[in-house]
C-alpha cells in the first residue's frame, strides 16, 4: 500500500481483521514482523521507521480512547505536543488558540475534558494531533462512539485541519459514510488488503 502526499485514506474491514494493528505499525507504535516501511517527508531523507523526533514534528495521532489529560484545559491539551518543538511560549499559545478557534471550540478553551461532550472531546484530540502542523496524521475510529451530528463535525474537523498543511490522513473506521468522505478506501480482511480503490457511494452519517 502507498499513501500519497496530501491524500486522505479510509481503512475499513470487520472487527479483528487487523486495522488498528496496521495503523499502529504505520504510526511507528509497533514493529512489523515482516515487510518494509518507507517514509518520505519533504526536506528529509527517506527512512524505514518513524523516530520520536520525526513523530514529534511531522506526525499526528488521534487515538480511539482520546487520552486527553483531565487536569488540563482544552487550550492546554492542544498546546501539550508543542513543548519540545516550539520554544516560544507566546507562539505556542497563539497556535493553540488558532487551532481551538478553527475547531469551533473557543467557548470551551478554559474548560476541562469532563465538562465537554464526546464530540467536543474528540475535536480537542484532533486539535492536539494537528498542533505541530503534521503532514501525516493517523486517526483510529475517531467517530466510533459518536452520534451522526457529532460524527459529521469530527470528520469535517479532520479534513479541514489536514487541508491546512496538505498533509496525508489515514482514518480507521467502520462507518461507510465516514469512509466516503476520504479520497480512497482500503479494505482489509484477515490481515490482508483486499481492496485498494476509490471512494464508495455512501454519505456521511450512513450507519455502519
Amino acid at each position: 500500500m502507498t499513501i500519497a502526499y496530501g491524500e486522505s485514506v479510509a481503512l475499513m474491514g470487520p472487527s479483528g481483521c487487523g486495522k488498528t494493528t496496521l495503523l499502529s505499525i504505520l504510526a511507528g507504535l509497533m514493529l512489523p514482523d515482516t515487510g518494509k516501511l518507507d517514509y518520505w517527508f519533504p526536506g528529509l531523507p527517506s527512512t524505514d521507521r518513524l523516530t520520536a523526533a520525526i513523530r514529534r514534528h511531522h506526525v499526528g495521532i488521534v487515538f480511539q480512547s482520546i487520552h486527553l489529560i483531565p487536569t488540563l484545559t482544552v487550550l492546554e491539551n492542544v498546546e501539550i505536543p508543542m513543548f519540545g518543538v516550539e520554544k516560544s511560549a507566546d507562539r505556542r499559545l497563539h497556535r493553540a488558540r488558532e487551532v481551538v478557534e478553527r475547531l469551533g471550540l473557543s467557548a470551551f478553551a478554559d474548560m476541562r475534558p469532563h465538562q465537554l461532550s464526546g464530540g467536543e472531546r474528540q475535536r480537542v484530540a484532533i486539535g492536539r494531533a494537528f498542533a505541530n502542523r503534521p503532514i501525516l496524521v493517523f486517526a483510529d475510529e475517531p467517530t466510533g462512539n459518536l452520534d451522526t451530528v457529532s460524527s459529521d463535525h469530527v470528520v469535517q474537523a479532520l479534513l479541514d485541519m489536514a487541508s491546512q498543511t496538505n498533509g496525508s490522513l489515514l482514518v480507521v473506521t467502520h462507518n461507510p459514510g465516514v469512509a466516503a468522505c476520504m479520497d480512497r478506501i482500503l479494505t482489509i480482511v484477515d490481515g490482508r488488503i483486499v481492496t485498494n480503490g476509490a471512494k464508495a457511494p455512501a454519505r456521511l452519517g450512513t450507519a455502519s
